[in-house]
């Protein structure tokens, strides 16, 4: 196999686990948000969904963010971000972006090679 396929193939298995991500049950992907907000280390501040996430499950989050702990007071923002799932925290002016787009780039580099092991041998 050629190197641009290889290349194609492993892209399109991030893309999968994106997609995979992005279709968890409610249950499963409000605990995986609610424990991504944590790792922040910020516990009050704006936080933006896309448009989908806000709808469905967006005050659902919130509340269960801050039912957590003293001092967690997040609210959720009028506006939406354009990506297939996770937030922006937006605390003045500081935004962590922790959208599920980011969150598989980051891991991509450190996780090639093991996925490139599972391809191809």
């Amino acid at each position: 196999m050629k190197l641009g396929a290889k290349q194609a193939l492993i892209s399109r298995c991030f893309d999968a686990a994106l997609e995979q991500l992005a279709d968890m049950k409610e249950e499963d992907y409000l605990e995986f948000l609610t424990s991504a907000i944590q790792a922040t280390g910020i516990a009050e501040g704006e936080l933006l969904l896309n448009a989908k996430d806000r709808k469905a499950i967006g005050e659902k989050l919130v509340k269960k963010f801050n039912s957590m702990g003293k001092g967690s007071n997040l609210t959720l923002a009028e506006d939406t971000i354009d990506a297939k799932g996770g937030f922006v925290l937006r605390k003045g002016s500081m935004e962590i972006n922790s959208t599920l787009e980011t969150m598989v780039g980051g891991i991509r580099e450190a996780a090639t090679p093991d996925v490139v092991k599972a391809l191809f041998g």
